[in-house]
């Protein structure tokens, strides 16, 4: 879920953090399976906890994230019709 600062620009830290939790909660259980030593009777639920608040603000603000969609998809048109548009070459 994408979030904006004050400024409203995309806050890049919050997002990079989800998604590397997100990724954390699919692929620990994988390797907490072959960690012997591992104490199960401690969980680190920080990664855990990031992604369900993300997933409920989702749930709750669908709307917003639509939005914050489709403004990115105007701004992506734009870029690429001005890119199209100029003779700047990246390299």
């Amino acid at each position: 879920m994408l979030t904006f600062d004050a400024e409203g620009s995309i806050d890049a830290s919050r997002f990079e953090k989800q998604q590397y939790a997100l990724a954390e909660s699919v692929v620990a259980p994988v390797f907490d399976v072959f960690d012997e030593d591992i104490n199960q009777t401690v969980v680190d639920a920080t990664s855990r906890f990031i992604v369900r608040i993300s997933a409920n603000v989702t749930a709750d603000f669908g709307n917003v994230t639509d939005l914050a969609g489709s403004m990115l998809r105007g701004v992506d048109s734009r870029f690429l019709d001005q890119l199209s548009s100029s003779t700047t070459s990246f390299v």
